[in-house]
């Protein structure tokens, strides 16, 4: 399932990334409908930063978001594809490297 996100930075006009993705044995793949965009994406929007964090990098705006799984692990249960789910990546699942040392995704 190919990707294209919209990412922004300060140096530069907003660019679009387009890139393939392989379904882990303990993920999914979401087919994105819908995206909310708060308060900390208007200010990296606008200031490329909120608070003391300076994005450096490009960025896609928008995490709260809601779709359609599109490719399940081999190793995931409870979902179909074809389900209708949203998501708060900010959540953890606690289980893999990344969530424990708390860089949730």
């Amino acid at each position: 399932l190919p990707k294209l996100l919209i990412g922004f930075n300060s140096l530069h006009p907003p660019q679009l990334f387009c890139f393939h993705t392989t379904v882990l044995s303990e993920g999914f793949t979401l087919r994105v409908h819908t995206v909310g965009i708060c308060g900390t994406d208007i200010s990296f929007w606008k200031k490329c930063a909120i608070g003391d964090c300076v994005m450096k990098e490009p960025m896609v705006l928008g995490h709260e978001a809601s779709g359609t799984v599109a490719g399940l692990g081999a190793r995931v249960k409870g979902f179909s594809v074809g389900d209708r789910v949203a998501i708060e990546p900010g959540v953890s699942c606690q289980l893999f490297f990344y969530p424990l040392k708390l860089w949730w995704s």
